[in-house]
């Protein structure tokens, strides 16, 4: 269970060589910490230096934290952890919490481990285990906020994961996902873009990819029993990440074509605003 297979995670599977022992210091700089897109207040701002984006992808965790609302006592499930960098996140910015990182790929546990320590000065716990999005291996009742940080669309199923969002989640606890969600409108195009660059999209980031609309996820928290909540749109301040990612597309392992082509769908559905990337919120009844 250590390590899926390789045409799910392709892009980790190149990844994680590259960070040990810093053999690659352009991609360890970028997806050290965090291997999600960025945000940026003021796009027009971007510099699309390794620190520019290294800031931009502490500012995507933390646009997301608001939403979960963290507070001192909470026990708090990062799902899909990758490399820690959400729970790094939490550890520097908060105290008093109790934190936990799953992942089902065992290299990123691993590195999540031995580079994500607790600050003795906030207080916090943290524990990473290697665990299934769609069973997790934890008790019911047992987190006050579960996070999935641009990483659902990996999961075989998002209606398994809701119901065990659901069953682990207290009463009253909370539900923070992000994702590339297609407006009403922009299903056949986001389609057809998929389908033009799916080899790509698949040699990079693996054959479990898939779009749902908006109304999906309203589907989803009715169905599981959970209560929608607020939703924000930030497509706007994460555009920057699509020049920067062409940018070090020669470091990433890939050829820089194949690199560039599978970050295409987003970069595109974005722009013409057929393609969102939301931060969406939902609630456990506290009854």
């Amino acid at each position: 269970m250590s390590r899926p297979p390789s045409s799910d995670l392709p892009y980790f599977d190149k990844l994680v060589p590259e960070l040990a022992g810093d053999r690659n210091p352009v991609m360890a700089e970028i997806f050290g910490k965090n291997v999600h897109w960025g945000f940026w207040e003021d796009p027009g701002s971007a510099t699309l230096t390794t620190d520019d984006f290294r800031a931009a992808s502490d500012a995507m965790t933390r646009r997301l934290l608001r939403l979960a609302a963290p507070a001192p006592g909470q026990r708090i499930l990062d799902v899909g952890c990758g490399f820690g960098g959400t729970v790094a996140q939490l550890n520097e910015d908060h105290s008093g919490l109790d934190l936990v990182g799953v992942n089902i790929d065992g290299r990123q546990i691993a590195r999540a481990v031995a580079t994500v320590q607790p600050l003795a000065a906030h207080g916090n716990r943290i524990a990473f285990a290697v665990g299934d999005a769609c069973a997790l291996p934890f008790a019911d009742a047992s987190f006050d906020t579960l996070l999935a940080v641009e990483c659902i669309f990996h999961f075989p199923t998002r209606i398994a994961f809701f119901d065990e969002a659901r069953r682990v989640l207290r009463p009253g606890g909370r539900l923070v996902v992000s994702d590339f969600v297609m407006r009403s409108w922009g299903r056949v195009p986001v389609i057809l873009m998929y389908r033009w660059f799916r080899k790509d999209v698949q040699a990079v980031y693996g054959t479990r990819h898939r779009f749902v609309p908006f109304s999906w996820y309203r589907v989803l928290a009715r169905r599981s029993g959970l209560l929608a909540g607020p939703i924000d749109d930030i497509t706007r301040h994460t555009l920057p990440t699509y020049a920067a990612l062409r940018k070090w597309a020669r470091y990433s392992g890939f050829d820089p074509r194949t690199y560039a082509n599978a970050q295409a769908v987003c970069e595109y559905g974005s722009k013409m605003r057929a393609l969102a990337y939301a931060i969406l919120s939902f609630s456990k009844p506290a009854a």
